[in-house]
């Protein structure tokens, strides 16, 4: 995602789905990914490393509160106890 401004260059579509979407709570928009997260369990505590929504126009639907509604879901089965 190019507007995470990481200086990285941004993988290819295929490379990116194959190396980092797999298991990454995301959304999506007819078939393709509106959006995704990255949140990592340390200790007892979920970091949230990132949330990513593609598009400005996929922006404001409810996207992100999906996302982070399955990270919540999904980081006490890792131990954590909070988010941050």
């Amino acid at each position: 995602m190019p507007e995470l401004a990481t200086g990285d260059p941004i993988p290819e579509r295929d490379r990116w789905e194959q190396n980092h979407a797999g298991d990454a709570p995301s959304s999506r928009l007819d078939g393709d990914v509106a959006g995704y997260t990255w949140a990592v369990p340390l200790q007892d505590t979920g970091y949230v490393r990132h949330v990513v929504i593609a598009l400005p126009a996929h922006r404001g639907k409810g996207h992100g509160r999906a996302i982070m509604n399955e990270v919540a879901a999904r980081l006490p089965s890792a131990g954590c106890k909070r988010c941050a």
